[in-house]
């Protein structure tokens, strides 16, 4: 029997596992953003308002589905 090899010992894998992690990680640091901003937004200023508020959340929400699936795919 011959010894299999790894997956990540080719060139093509490794590049493919290391940019979608980073493109998942990155996509999750911009979600934790837009996080922050939606919370002291809502804290420190009264600009927040629902329609904004809506929005915000709305599109942490779609990052975050976005990063979950990229760190997922990634790391299988």
């Amino acid at each position: 029997m011959k010894m299999i090899q790894a997956v990540l010992d080719t060139n093509f894998w490794l590049s493919t596992h290391v940019t979608i992690i980073t493109i998942g990680y990155a996509s999750t640091f911009l979600a934790g953003f837009l996080a922050l901003v939606y919370v002291l937004r809502g804290v420190f200023t009264p600009s927040l308002t629902g329609e904004i508020a809506k929005g915000l959340a709305r599109m942490v929400y779609g990052i975050v589905c976005f990063a979950t699936l990229f760190s997922f795919v990634g790391t299988v």
